[in-house]
């Protein structure tokens, strides 16, 4: 009898203890992810601010492209710098900060400076979200932390591109959550990206006949 009172004690504290760990987990999961988010987050904006400079790989002729569309004059195109960006990156992203710049009566410097730092992080968000819903909170977290490496998540690299990225995202995030919108919604965000980013509109139209053809061969798919 004493036998069997010492392991069943031994039991109950191991069942307690087992759910404090646990407690405390899913407690330290969401101060984990706003950590990783706001340092995200202020590391993007250092160097930008640091510098009055553009900073970034090819946020010069992005920043001339909007500056020219402020201005009233078409795109930025010269022959020998760049000239393929002009159909890659569609007006939208630069029409974007022009009208975000009137609006709040900052310079398109300053917008740019920020673009990066704002869309990356809410993308980093949303690839939270479905990664967790595909696995778990754990791999989640650590593919956001291999995801925040990406040179067009950072502010080297800083481009309407991103914001392309944040609408694709988006468009997945419909894909898993229930409402009557959802036919509408994916088909209006996939045609924004025709104003953001041709090329990551391609990787959608590849996604979608994807799991379509994933979808007729296995009936049925849980989105």
């Amino acid at each position: 009898l004493g036998s069997f009172l010492a392991s069943t004690y031994k039991l109950k504290n191991k069942i307690e203890y087992n759910q404090i760990l646990r407690f405390r987990r899913k407690n330290l999961e969401p101060i984990i992810l706003l950590v990783i988010l706001l340092g995200f987050f202020s590391l993007n904006l250092i160097s930008p601010f640091i510098s009055k400079y553009p900073v970034g790989a090819d946020v010069y002729q992005h920043l001339s492209s909007t500056k020219s569309i402020a201005e009233g004059n078409k795109m930025f195109n010269h022959p020998y710098y760049l000239n393929e960006k002009t159909y890659i990156y569609p007006p939208g992203g630069y029409n974007l900060v022009v009208i975000l710049s009137k609006i709040s009566s900052l310079n398109l410097l300053f917008l740019w400076s920020i673009f990066t730092a704002i869309f990356s992080t809410i993308s980093l968000l949303l690839f939270f979200i479905l990664v967790r819903r595909a696995f778990n909170t754990s791999i989640a977290t650590i593919s956001v932390l291999i995801l925040s490496t990406l040179n067009q998540f950072i502010f080297l690299d800083t481009s309407p591109r991103v914001l392309g990225y944040l609408i694709l995202l988006t468009i997945f995030f419909i894909f898993i959550i229930k409402t009557e919108y959802k036919p509408l919604l994916i088909i209006i965000l996939s045609n924004s990206l025709l104003l953001f980013h041709l090329e990551i509109f391609i990787h959608l139209i590849i996604v979608i006949l994807f799991l379509v053809l994933l979808n007729s061969y296995y009936k049925k798919i849980d989105y």
